[in-house]
């Protein structure tokens, strides 16, 4: 792992979204078997420039968000974000939990 501040963006988001999505899951199906933000940032405080870039992922803010105040406080904040591939599913889903 590299002690210096220069990580790849794009894996950064990858590994954040990838996690913002496992809470997503959870909150969803009611299940809570990891805490995403524990599971992500552990082994970080040892790199702290790390631990800062994956804490300013835009992924980071919307999962610490679910976490804290459930999926459906987030949805408008989810809307902002762009996903890339899976916009249309994000923009289905959220039009679905919307509704209900």
């Amino acid at each position: 792992m590299p002690k210096t501040g220069d990580f790849d963006h794009e894996v950064i988001l990858r590994i954040t979204f990838d996690t913002m999505l496992l809470e997503i899951i959870q909150k969803n199906i009611n299940v809570k078997e990891v805490d995403s933000v524990e599971f992500l940032l552990k082994g970080t405080e040892i790199n702290q420039p790390l631990e800062k870039n994956l804490k300013e992922s835009p992924y980071f803010k919307i999962l610490k968000k679910v976490q804290e105040a459930g999926l459906r406080e987030t949805l408008d904040d989810l809307l902002k974000v762009h996903l890339g591939h899976f916009e249309k599913i994000k923009n289905t889903l959220i039009s679905y939990y919307k509704e209900f």
